[in-house]
């Protein structure tokens, strides 16, 4: 497992929260890094922080999101959940192996961001190997146009129906107010299903 570097922090983490209570870290990461994940996890346990992190891994076969109704349901829930959970927070670790960070994690940055708290990262987002294309903004909106995701971030998305992994797929912003900017993601897979997801982005 490749070393992760970011957890060197050279304040103690008792008592930084307030009085009888330890900081409180959120974890945030693609759950194709669930070891790294929960190495974070047993770091930051071990250092003192009460750690708030992804309690499921849908890329794991599962009866609770066999079926593709019942996986997206779930996703809008868990989703949701680790918003609650971001909010709870005091800090944000972001597991990104390889400077690594999807979509879904930059909306769940940019929601930290939002909320003020500070992010850290395990590996440098230098180091990822190519950066994803900008989306165009659209005027006078927080919207934008559509861009193709790049092969590292379609490996993140399995069909509900068949479960293979996305070969094509588009994302944007989808401004819906001072109150709610969707992160849209339309997908394909090699069998011919199309799908599209819908996150609250801020």
């Amino acid at each position: 497992m490749k070393k992760l570097i970011a957890f060197l922090n050279p304040r103690t983490a008792a008592g930084a929260a307030g009085a009888g209570r330890p900081r409180v870290v959120c974890l945030c990461g693609s759950t194709r890094f669930w070891a790294e994940l929960a190495e974070a996890n047993l770091r930051e346990t071990a250092a003192g922080r009460i750690v708030l992190a992804p309690g499921v891994d849908m890329k794991t076969p599962h009866k609770l999101w066999a079926d593709g109704q019942d996986a997206e349901e779930l996703k809008v829930r868990l989703d949701e959940l680790h918003r609650a959970k971001l909010r709870m927070a005091d800090e944000v670790l972001v597991v990104n192996p390889g400077g690594y960070v999807g979509d879904s994690t930059r909306a769940e940055v940019s929601y930290a961001l939002s909320l003020g708290l500070p992010v850290r990262y395990t590996d440098s987002t230098e180091a990822a190997a190519g950066p994803p294309a900008t989306e165009s903004p659209v005027a006078g909106s927080r919207s934008t146009e559509a861009r193709a995701l790049a092969s590292y971030e379609l490996a993140d998305w399995q069909c509900p129906h068949c479960d293979e992994t996305a070969i094509k797929g588009t994302h944007a912003w989808d401004d819906r107010g001072p109150h709610q900017l969707l992160s849209v993601h339309v997908l394909r897979c090699p069998a011919g299903h199309s799908w599209s997801n819908h996150n609250d982005g801020g």
